[in-house]
């Protein structure tokens, strides 16, 4: 079943914009990487971002690595543990595939070690090599629900 998000698989890098009420809004060079664990049902990634200075990496400002489960009952599970501390575990909530398109969407079900995190929504919308994600969230003092990163990756390796 894990097979559904072989789109996924590969390295894919671009760029991103950080903005929330709480932060200035920064862009970032991301590198993300997707491979399946062997004869497993999961996929591990690995995800890094560095402040985007004259279109070059600055210093480092977010990582974190994790897996994507498939469930017994047709459903994938995405865990996550970041250098922030904080660990997650969305649940995929919405699943298209077609020729070389793929839009899924996971949403929060469990956050360990950050009690300020509320909810939170991942989009990955690929077409071809171009993968566009999106981050929304809410907190318990931005109540509000809202995008908070968003991203243009090209896969630069299958």
């Amino acid at each position: 079943m894990i097979t559904k998000l072989s789109t996924l698989i590969g390295i894919w890098k671009g760029i991103g914009t950080a903005h929330f009420p709480t932060i200035e809004t920064t862009e970032y060079i991301e590198e993300l990487e997707f491979e399946f664990t062997g004869d497993d049902e999961s996929i591990m990634f690995d995800q890094k971002t560095w402040y985007r200075i004259n279109n070059e990496k600055g210093k480092p400002l977010h990582f974190e690595s994790g897996f994507i489960i498939a469930g017994s009952d047709d459903t994938f599970e995405l865990l996550n543990a970041q250098n922030s501390n904080r660990v997650e575990v969305l649940k995929c909530i919405r699943l298209e595939t077609g020729d070389s398109k793929t839009e899924l969407t996971f949403e929060s079900k469990y956050f360990g070690n950050d009690e300020r995190m509320v909810k939170a929504q991942r989009e990955y919308f690929i077409n071809d090599n171009i993968m566009n994600f999106r981050l929304s969230m809410a907190t318990q003092n931005t109540p509000g629900f809202q995008e908070h990163l968003k991203s243009v990756l090209e896969k630069v390796k299958s």
